[in-house]
């Protein structure tokens, strides 16, 4: 029995939740705001490793789109959540 909260859970507990495309294996669990409903909650450091494997960015290329990226996903509600 797997502890990894599953892509179909998620959308059970938040049908609304907005997950980050390619990130899968980054995917923590779900975290939740109050008063919100649960969001995505994704590790920092394997989104960061995902770019340089997928999309063969540098490091510094990939903290600096992640840093883009979480900047920009806090601007819509229900978005995934990237602790930093």
């Amino acid at each position: 029995m797997s502890t990894k909260i599953t892509i179909e859970e998620i959308s059970d507990l938040n049908p609304e939740a907005m997950m980050a495309d390619g990130f899968d294996k980054a995917i923590l669990g779900m975290c939740v705001q109050f008063g919100t409903a649960p969001l995505v909650a994704y590790d920092y450091e394997k989104c960061v490793n995902i770019l340089i494997k997928r999309d063969g960015m540098t490091k510094q290329e990939a903290v600096d789109y992640m840093r883009r990226f979480d900047k920009s996903a806090l601007i819509i509600m229900k978005n995934p959540y990237v602790p930093l």
